[in-house]
């Protein structure tokens, strides 16, 4: 199951094909050779399929630029669908309907403000904002 590019699976199978891998253990160290460059065919691939998006074979400064923003702009728009999803558990009035008031239910989920998960997309997005405002600024 280990993902690899069109060629390099062609090798692999040309080479065990050939004989030139003949036992298990020369094809496991093949696959290990192709686990250690793994990160720069994904980098390459994220590469190649952002330019298609724009559909350019390399991108400017300026398609850089504005694929950050977009990025930001759709953390946001996450960070916002997250906080309205959680919203309906403490407005949605058969979940209200297991607690005996209001004051029950917000001793036990604590406010929507406090929620955890709502805390760590806001951070996580805010952190996102940084480092593309930190590289935009380069």
């Amino acid at each position: 199951g280990q993902l690899m590019t069109q060629s390099d699976l062609d090798l692999l199978r040309s080479d065990i094909g050939k004989g030139r891998l003949k036992s298990w253990e020369a094809v496991h160290a093949r696959y290990n050779e192709l686990w250690e460059k793994y990160p720069l065919d994904k980098q390459k691939h994220a590469f190649a399929t952002l330019a298609g998006l724009h559909g350019e074979e390399s991108l400017t400064r300026a398609h850089w630029n504005k694929a950050l923003k977009r990025a930001v702009t759709i953390q946001e728009f996450i960070s916002d669908q997250v906080y309205l999803s959680r919203q309906k558990d403490y407005t949605n009035r058969f979940r209200m309907a297991t607690f005996r008031n209001s004051e029950e239910m917000t001793a036990a989920l604590g406010t929507i403000d406090e929620n955890s998960f709502i805390i760590q997309v806001r951070d996580e997005t805010e952190e996102l904002r940084k480092v593309v405002e930190k590289i935009s600024g380069r």
